[in-house]
């Protein structure tokens, strides 16, 4: 699949949306959404608000944004990723 210019080797790739227009609004449920294998994460332009540290639980996973209108921020001082 191509999202933005970018095509990936990927057997699994999700969409996240902000706005609803995705697989996923939010970016932890398309990680927790992954099959062991792993697989692409394209997060589309909006402003994610973090409010746990996203946990990365499988191997083989890459997230890709937008660019420079994806917005990830915390609400409070914390980790924003950690992998399990």
């Amino acid at each position: 699949m191509a999202m933005g210019g970018f095509s990936g080797p990927f057997s699994v790739f999700l969409i996240v949306a902000a706005d609803g227009t995705g697989e996923f609004t939010t970016i932890q449920a398309a990680i927790d959404a992954l099959p062991a294998g792993g697989g692409g994460i394209y997060v589309k332009e909006g402003t994610y608000t973090i409010t746990t540290a996203l946990v990365i639980g499988v191997a083989n996973t890459t997230i890709i944004g937008a660019g420079k209108s994806v917005i990830i921020q915390s609400a409070v001082a914390q980790t924003l990723l950690t992998a399990a």
